[in-house]
């Protein structure tokens, strides 16, 4: 048995449009965009059963995936804010895709959230957070 030879590749194919405009309808509404993401690693099935299974035992189910993306964003310009941009971002991503390292896909079901926020104290610098919960495709699932 030997990998030796083996390629395979992860290819990403992404759709993503803005649902709502910032500011919509004369109301303060974030901007909403959705996305939808088609993953394929092309190769990992020959590598699994080399690997006698092993992949599949780490969470590996299919060698393609997709997932379901939904973000808002607002930005916030206020007297609190100094007059100076703020920007605060939230999302959501339903992953049926969720990377094990780089070499397979999993089906976790789960729902890994982000936010962040950007502020610009002036017009060259900007001060950022980020937070992010991930999916962890080794668990399983309790009921």
């Amino acid at each position: 048995m030997t990998l030796i030879g083996t390629r395979f590749y992860l290819h990403n194919f992404n759709v993503r449009g803005m649902l709502v405009e910032e500011n919509s309808f004369g109301l303060p509404l974030p901007a909403l965009t959705g996305g939808v993401h088609f993953k394929v690693n092309d190769g990992i099935a020959d590598v699994n059963r080399k690997l006698g299974g092993a992949l599949s035992s780490i969470g590996y189910d299919e060698p393609w995936g997709v997932d379901f993306t939904l973000t808002a964003s607002k930005t916030l310009v206020e007297k609190w804010t100094f007059n100076r941009p703020l920007i605060l971002t939230v999302g959501g991503r339903n992953s049926n895709s969720a990377q094990l390292g780089f070499l397979a896909l999993a089906n976790t079901g789960q729902l890994p959230l982000k936010a962040s926020a950007v502020y610009l104290p002036t017009d060259g610098c900007w001060l950022a957070m980020s937070s992010a919960r991930s999916p962890t495709p080794t668990a399983k699932s309790q009921v």
